[in-house]
């Protein structure tokens, strides 16, 4: 029997990634490391992986960009990049 070898795609965001974003029309980019929700700390650029940004996020690439909802309305954000924190 031949064993299977998964190869961990470390350009896509995971729990433990750190993202830079930009949101669509915005100028300012902001930095998020996502983090399991008892370490989250959104003030600190940690998000919880069950927020909505970082579920928006999960398995995306640098480059696309990903629609969320927040308490005032739905918002889109680019990623500028991901960075691996494993």
């Amino acid at each position: 029997m031949i064993g299977t070898v998964v190869v961990e795609d470390r350009e896509v965001v995971t729990s433990g990634s750190t993202v830079v974003v930009m949101g669509i029309g915005e100028t300012e980019e902001e930095c998020y490391t996502i983090v399991s929700a008892p370490d989250a700390a959104p003030l600190r650029g940690y998000l919880s992986e069950k927020s909505p940004l970082a579920c928006a996020l999960m398995r995306h690439r640098a480059g696309e960009s990903v629609r969320f909802r927040t308490p005032v309305g739905a918002r889109e954000v680019r990623i500028v990049s991901v960075a691996s924190g494993r």
